[in-house]
């Protein structure tokens, strides 16, 4: 096609430049949103994808990087945690309420097994420095009140709930 004087073809520049901008806020949200949604958990900081310890995706709690939902070992709903992927009340494991953790669907203050508060995890219901498990730090989870890096049990990329927080530690076994 000959080009000839006068005539346009497609679109102006200033108008490239508007699709162009239009179509990478469009994929920064899009890929802002996935990463959000996603949680990922690795033996260290260092965060190599085969190294992957598990993942967090929809609710469903998924050992290493599998992202199929019929591999979860838990399912997190509602700050409840079901056994694989269920939310039927017959596969009820935990329930968290107010930072403390109870078995199925509790009520009873002397059931609490766990309480979580400002990222630190203590045995029964507890916040005494005694009972302190884990606690969360900015680069990943350690034990007890340490802050060595051989202390450290993982690192968790993404923002995350105190149930979901919760069942990663179960499901790494760090929780009895």
């Amino acid at each position: 096609m000959v080009k000839q004087p006068g005539v346009k073809l497609g679109l102006t520049f200033d108008g490239n430049r508007k699709v162009i901008r239009s179509i990478l806020i469009a994929t920064l949200l899009l890929v802002s949103f996935v990463v959000r949604s996603q949680i990922l958990v690795y033996p260290d900081d260092r965060r190599v994808f085969t190294d992957m310890l598990l993942n967090v995706k929809d609710g469903a709690l998924i050992m290493g990087n599998s992202t199929f939902t019929t591999d979860a070992v838990v399912t997190i709903r509602d700050n409840r945690i079901y056994r694989g992927w269920s939310t039927s009340t017959f596969d009820l494991l935990y329930t968290i309420r107010d930072g403390k953790v109870y078995p199925v669907d509790s009520n009873f203050s002397g059931d609490i097994l766990y309480t979580i508060e400002d990222g630190k995890v203590y045995r029964g219901n507890s916040n005494f420095d005694l009972d302190l498990l884990y606690t969360l730090r900015r680069d990943g989870v350690y034990k007890e009140q340490s802050i060595s890096t051989f202390d450290r049990v993982c690192f968790i990329q993404g923002r995350f709930s105190e149930a979901e927080y919760f069942a990663i530690l179960l499901a790494l076994e760090l929780l009895e």
